[in-house]
């Protein structure tokens, strides 16, 4: 039997019970046996989908390990490509181009904006700002009572599994 199915299997049951007009002292321990057997079994499933989600949150966490050293090696290359690219361009002349069957090296124009001064100093149509809610401070004022408009606060109940 599947979790959900114990739901099924409760809700027949007690679909039966609203039926029955009279029930007799053996119908009522053989429905509380029912009972307590899809319970314990409803339990059990329970907790087997609880342990298999604390496997997948430890096989997370060793992944995310895992990526932390892989983006810190990707990260020594990459710095480690532009020092010997930067080196490369310093001992060959600028335009010269090198080629074998293994590589070539060759140049390409390329334009780029710098800009050394301050940024507030720069007008608006030069700047990029991102907009986001402030979830936090909206959370405060909803609970000090204050109304904003299209914002609630909506209480959640949320699984815990240790």
């Amino acid at each position: 039997m599947k979790l959900y199915e114990t739901y099924l299997e409760l809700e027949d049951i007690w679909n039966d019970v609203r039926e029955t007009e009279e029930i007799t002292d053996h119908q009522l321990d053989e429905l509380e046996n029912q009972l307590q057997q899809i319970e314990g079994e409803r339990d059990k499933k329970a907790l087997s989908i609880a342990c298999w989600i604390k496997n997948l949150k430890a096989e997370s966490e060793a992944l995310k390990g895992e990526i932390a050293n892989l983006q810190k090696r990707k990260s020594v290359c990459d710095n480690t490509q532009e020092r010997i690219k930067t080196y490369l361009q310093g001992c060959i002349e600028p335009g010269t181009k090198i080629k074998d069957a293994r590589a070539s090296i060759g140049w390409r124009k390329s334009e780029r904006v710098e800009y050394s001064g301050d940024i507030d100093d720069l007008p608006d149509e030069y700047v990029r700002v991102k907009k986001e809610i402030n979830k936090t401070s909206m959370k405060e004022d909803l609970k000090a009572g204050e109304y904003i408009e299209c914002a609630s606060l909506k209480e959640c109940k949320n699984i815990t599994i240790k």
